[in-house]
């Protein structure tokens, strides 16, 4: 199961579009939008749903309203995946897509297509195609976003994802050439750790024992994966 990491920067991102309009008297459109955001916080997810659909019937043309359809798919998304993670510990495998929340996802993507809480909600579809363990098509998904996003802010994320997943298919070269666009002038990048460790893993699958040990060692914080395969 690949964990929603997509969280914290989505999250930003739309907070971002729902802000900028100042404090405002109370039931005014700020208000809902301010009760379904700390019905989110909480967890209480079904609430927020009501909250945000309530705010969109109510303010249709409102400029917020992608980021507060991103917000009802972001709620949909976050109850299921509290109860998959769960069932998924003591019975891993594939996640079923849930076409319901595909569906909140997409309709905040085409209401701007081109904007960057429509790369957010790509994104967290390209996520759900993951754990549903469908790679050939969850690489396709990958590959296009990063065609149709090359700017994207989240671009690094995306290649990441994408190289995992040709890992899944067990398309080492692929995805020690997806890997490499993150190690070439990108030495700043969060996990880089974890991309070494990717590269490495690719290379003793191939049983090219030496570049896997050159790129284990390079690896600051070893987790007990690396250590195992840097030993062996």
């Amino acid at each position: 199961m690949r964990p929603g990491y997509l969280f914290g920067l989505l999250l930003s991102v739309s907070m971002t579009a729902l802000a900028g309009h100042g404090l405002a008297a109370p039931s005014t459109p700020t208000d809902v939008l301010k009760n379904a955001q700390e019905l989110f916080d909480r967890a209480d997810y079904k609430s927020a749903v009501s909250a945000y659909r309530k705010f969109l019937s109510d303010n249709k043309k409102d400029p917020r309203a992608q980021a507060v359809q991103l917000m009802i798919a972001e709620s949909l998304y976050e109850s299921q995946y509290v109860r998959d993670k769960e069932s998924f510990k003591s019975q891993p495998g594939a996640l079923a897509v849930d076409k319901k929340i595909l569906q909140e996802y997409e309709a905040a993507a085409d209401i701007d297509p081109y904007s960057p809480l429509a790369e957010s909600a790509q994104f967290r579809i390209n996520e759900m195609l993951y754990n549903s363990q469908d790679y050939p098509r969850t690489e396709q998904a990958w590959t296009d976003f990063l065609r149709r996003y090359p700017d994207s802010y989240l671009k690094n994320e995306a290649t990441l994802a994408l190289a995992e997943t040709q890992i899944m298919l067990h398309s080492w070269e692929p995805a020690k050439a997806t890997l490499a666009k993150l190690t070439t002038g990108n030495s700043a990048y969060g996990t880089m750790d974890y991309v070494l460790y990717l590269q490495g893993l690719a290379s003793y699958a191939q049983r090219r024992f030496d570049d896997a040990v050159h790129d284990f060692e390079g690896i600051r914080h070893h987790s007990a994966a690396s250590l195992f395969y840097t030993g062996r």
